[in-house]
């Protein structure tokens, strides 16, 4: 379990605004959406030994591979159910409804990094969730350190979701929350309020921004994302309050 304090994490960032990490050209341009600087900020905030990362959202991989890229010591947890959205309607649905070609895609760039001499992302520290979310029992999982949550499209109800079956049940005391599409105003005031819904076990110590100028912006950190350093709270039962003591008069006593 890694400790990440807030200096740990703005290093990070300020190393991406200038795109410095370990990764090369190759992991900076990789097909998807994701932006090299985006890219860098992971790679440089999972470096930490023995550090615990989620992503939700793999989509073909372009952000949890450059994440991992040369953190072999680093173990992973990925979740994509792959399947269509259909409140996305410039895309065709395919076959069954499930994008095999985006799976395959993933696989194929993981693969690429995991085999021969040269394994850059250790496939042993890996663990793929073909689930939603939602579904997940992650009470069971481990208890991550760094959680980045990237889905589209992003609604109120799924950062909710996140908040009260992810980031309650399956966190470290201490951990940072990645949220992509912070650019977006709607998606900041949604977290403000489910920040104050869930305050009395879930507290913000401390948050960092990154915004972009568009939901896709390849020059900055794509759809902008907010960084949250959080904690949970020990919630201590209510003391017993002392019951006084009540006298009792004696009876005569009685001899056998």
């Amino acid at each position: 379990m890694a400790k990440l304090s807030k200096e740990f994490v703005e290093g990070c960032l300020k190393l991406a605004d200038d795109d410095r990490s370990k990764l090369t050209e190759m992991e900076r341009t990789m097909p998807g959406d994701c932006s090299s600087k985006l890219r860098s900020f992971l790679n440089n905030v999972v470096s930490k030994e023995n550090t615990k990362y989620l992503e939700i959202g793999l989509f073909r991989g372009s952000s949890f591979i450059p994440a991992l890229y040369g953190n072999l010591k680093t173990k992973a947890v990925g979740v994509d159910h792959w399947m269509y959205d259909r409140t996305e309607p410039r895309k065709v649905p395919p076959k069954g409804f499930i994008w095999d070609n985006v799976k395959s895609g993933f696989e194929d760039n993981l693969n690429r990094y995991s085999k021969g001499d040269m394994t850059l992302v250790d496939k042993n520290n890996i663990t793929l969730i073909e689930e939603d979310f939602n579904t997940i029992k992650w009470a069971t999982q481990p208890k991550f350190d760094v959680i980045n949550f990237d889905i589209q499209p992003m609604k109120e109800e799924h950062i909710d979701a996140l908040f009260d079956k992810v980031l309650r049940h399956a966190t470290a005391n201490e951990f940072i929350l990645i949220l992509n599409r912070y650019s977006l105003e709607e998606v900041e005031v949604w977290t403000k309020n489910i920040i104050e819904k869930y305050k009395l076990s879930l507290n913000v110590d401390w948050e960092l921004r990154r915004i972009s100028s568009s939901t896709s912006d390849t020059y900055n950190y794509f759809s902008g994302i907010g960084v949250f350093g959080m904690s949970k709270k020990s919630i201590q039962a209510p003391k017993a309050t002392a019951t006084p003591a009540t006298l009792t008069k004696k009876g005569p006593s009685q001899s056998a």
